[in-house]
């Protein structure tokens, strides 16, 4: 009863992660139209992609936990936590975030040339 307790929970709070985070894309591209000055905005821009990958860190962390939790209560029994850093576990988040490192490195290597 309790595991279905913290499921529910991590669920909900996923959820609510997901929200506010959507929110406040929203509103940094507001804001974000209204910044003349290109080092400013550069300043944001790498602020909300950090803000994002923090987001996609916390969801692939949270997946794995929705999952292992799943497969105990399938199982009737514990299972091994996947390692979060591994990175192997396919999920949509996990790819999402490689994709924004790649592509965050590419913009660094870019804007040096």
């Amino acid at each position: 009863m309790a595991e279905a307790k913290a499921l529910s929970e991590a669920k909900l709070r996923r959820r609510t992660a997901k929200a506010a985070l959507t929110r406040i894309i929203v509103k940094h591209e507001e804001y974000a139209q209204n910044i003349e000055n290109d080092e400013e905005f550069e300043t944001e821009e790498k602020w909300l992609e950090e803000s994002q990958d923090a987001y996609l860190q916390l969801e692939c962390t949270t997946n794995d936990y929705i999952i292992n939790k799943n497969m105990q209560q399938t199982l009737g029994g514990s299972v091994e936590q996947p390692e979060a850093s591994s990175g192997n576990n396919g999920s949509e988040a996990q790819t999402k975030l490689n994709s924004r490192k790649q592509s965050g490195k590419l913009r660094q290597l870019n804007s040096k040339l």
